[in-house]
């Protein structure tokens, strides 16, 4: 070991290979500990627990990101809204009585998720606000909606039903969207 720390290439390759080792180990834990984004959180959830194609989840996922960028809690605007879609006034009420059933807190993302997926059912108690035909687009297009930018539109306009929307900004967010989710490949089926 002597002969090695004091020949100076060995001791530059002995320097340079425990380097490299270090250097693949916190590689490894980086990618190991990776946190999975609330996109593909939401994503995964609402193709596993919903009758949702791929297209319509990723469409729900950029409605969620550019209502409330994830947040649950109670948003205070010009509108009093809470959660993931800024629910207000019915539907706000709504959400409150299905988490009080459910015996969960009004902000868990997981119940807010099921909130949506119960609203698109047409067996819910709370489908008076599912989707609804709005503005030029009937609930035939959401069923064959062919992309996530499609999908992002017309979920929009059927079950948010906004004032003013940006469309061009949501097709983005619905584009970037589908390609951060891994599991997404265009024209895949629920997984």
């Amino acid at each position: 070991m002597k002969r090695l720390i004091t020949e100076p290439k060995k001791r530059l390759l002995f320097v340079g290979a425990i380097l490299l080792i270090i250097c693949l180990g916190i590689l490894m834990v980086c990618f190991l500990n990776k946190e999975t984004s609330k996109e593909q959180i939401a994503y995964e959830y609402l193709l596993k627990n919903g009758d949702l194609s791929p297209e319509q989840a990723i469409g729900i996922v950029a409605n969620i990101r550019k209502e409330s960028n994830f947040d649950t809690s109670v948003h205070e605007g010009a509108i009093h809204s809470t959660g993931l879609m800024c629910w207000t006034f019915g539907r706000e009420e709504q959400l409150s009585e299905f988490a009080e059933a459910k015996g969960e807190e009004v902000t868990n993302f997981y119940l807010q998720l099921d909130f949506i997926l119960e609203e698109l059912s047409n067996s819910s108690e709370f489908a008076n606000y599912q989707l609804m035909n709005f503005r030029g687009y009937i609930i035939e297009d959401w069923e064959d909606a062919q992309s996530p930018e499609d999908a992002a539109l017309i979920f929009a306009y059927l079950y948010g039903r906004p004032g003013n929307l940006n469309e061009t900004h949501l097709r983005d967010l619905a584009t970037e969207i589908a390609a951060e989710v891994p599991s997404f490949t265009k024209g895949s089926q629920v997984l």
